[in-house]
């Protein structure tokens, strides 16, 4: 059963390289908020890591570790949390997370992410190549797949830009709610 929001809760959401650890950090530590990342916990719980889940299992696997993850979060402060790109893709998921903050889409354009991932795509599953047309095919397979269910984020980011722009974005957002 989901609780009343209680707290503030931040839930950022986005492809892989929209910044939704690094602005997740960065905005959790200047306003003394916790932080939490989805991968960062599955690897923890699981003594594995993404790249090792996904081989033993493939993206089924992962996405057991993530639901059964997100839906036994119980916050007891303010905190972000930052969730995988694909975990909106399933419902309960979604319609959780809605519930227990605001969810917050880091839209960044696919050529930028392109940029952002060329060197860690060896810890990123889903982008199976290193070349960047492989990266930008493999991004657009996956915004397609998942933009519905990013459009249903409380609110929309442009998360390109400057560490210190997409947080003045995020300020100014979470000033509002």
């Amino acid at each position: 059963m989901i609780k009343p929001k209680k707290y503030r809760i931040i839930i950022l959401v986005g492809l892989s390289g929209s910044g939704k650890t690094s602005i997740g950090k960065a905005y959790a530590e200047a306003h003394d908020y916790a932080f939490l990342d989805s991968d960062t916990e599955i690897e923890k719980k699981t003594t594995k890591s993404i790249s090792e889940i996904f081989s033993e299992g493939g993206e089924q696997l992962f996405r057991k570790y993530e639901k059964d993850f997100i839906l036994d979060i119980s916050p007891r402060q303010d905190m972000v949390i930052s969730v995988g790109g694909g975990a909106l893709t399933q419902n309960e998921v979604l319609q959780f997370l809605k519930a227990l903050g605001h969810v917050v889409y880091l839209k960044v354009n696919i050529e930028e992410l392109t940029k952002r991932l060329l060197n860690s795509v060896q810890r990123r599953p889903l982008l199976k190549s290193q070349s960047p047309e492989q990266i930008q095919s493999d991004l657009h397979k996956q915004l397609e797949k998942r933009r519905s269910n990013y459009l249903k984020a409380d609110t929309v980011i442009n998360a390109e830009g400057t560490q210190k722009e997409v947080l003045k974005r995020l300020a100014s957002f979470i000033k509002e709610t």
